[in-house]
């Protein structure tokens, strides 16, 4: 039952050409290690620090306190913001 805190296989998404996919793989490494403050399922986390310049980022933490998933969206007034996204794909 997720959130799950195995595995070591994370998918990244990129929208919008935020950047390129090396690059929102390692921020995504950066924020992946963060602990994120509060218990699995709830509505709201604090968001972890020192994503990239620009950027408001999200994570939810695993049943660890690390952010299994999250995403960082790009400071923009249009309707679809640039970003990228993480997920984790647990170990079966």
């Amino acid at each position: 039952m997720p959130p799950n805190d195995s595995g070591s296989q994370y998918q990244v998404t990129v929208t919008q050409k935020a950047m390129s996919c090396a690059e929102a793989t390692q921020w995504a490494q950066k924020l992946i290690a963060q602990h994120v403050d509060g218990k699995p399922m709830m509505p709201s986390y604090p968001p972890p620090t020192g994503g990239p310049a620009g950027y408001i980022c999200k994570g939810s933490p695993d049943n660890t306190g690390h952010a299994y998933r999250g995403h960082c969206l790009k400071q923009s007034t249009a309707t679809f913001a640039p970003g990228f996204n993480w997920t984790n794909h647990p170990t079966p």
